[in-house]
Order: C-alpha cells, then structure tokens, then sequence
C-alpha cells in the first residue's frame, strides 16, 4: 500500500468501477481520519477544547498550513505541517468509542 494520504497509486485499481465508488469511499475515509486527528489539535488532554493563546496559536497554524498555501501543497503534506506527522486513524477510532490501544 502506499504512504497515508497519499491515493495516487491506487486509483488507477479502483477505476474499473464504472462510478469510481471505491475511489470516493477511500478518498471519504481518508478525509474524515484527517479531520478527526486535525480537531484533536484543539483539544486538551481531557478532551475539552483549548482556550484564549493556546486555541489562537492551534487556529494560526491551521491557517498557516492549510488556508495559506490552498493547493500549492497537497493535503497529506498540509496535515504534516500542521500537525508535525502524519494523519493517525486513532483519532477517528476514539471518536467511535473504539478502543485504540
């Protein structure tokens, strides 16, 4: 498999399907984990939203890496940047209730 977020190498596989269904879902799945892990950049360690310097410095940094640069960079580099790795499906999992250890 390639590296997350990076779905190039897969979509030619998934083309034979007449709607690119498989496409879509995967690119769907691969959306809600970096959203997911990108909220978490917002939260504190119990899980409640950051306040005043804290969620501006979180929010300047979202902008940075994502509003800023719009598509000169492609997304899973724009998730790195902002949160210094790569999109981590745990995020969605907890949001779930799912155990993630």
């Amino acid at each position: 498999l390639p590296p997350k977020g990076n779905i190039d190498p897969l979509i030619q596989i998934f083309q034979s399907n007449a709607f690119g269904t498989h496409t879509q879902q995967y690119r769907y799945l691969w959306s809600e984990i970096m959203s997911a892990d990108a909220f978490g950049a917002f939260l504190d360690e119990k899980g409640h939203l950051l306040d005043g310097d804290k969620l501006k410095m979180t929010g300047r940094k979202f902008r940075n890496a994502f509003l800023d640069v719009g598509s000169l960079k492609s997304t899973s580099d724009a998730f790195e940047m902002f949160r210094g790795r790569s999109a981590d499906m745990k995020a969605l999992l907890s949001q779930y209730d799912f155990e993630t250890s």
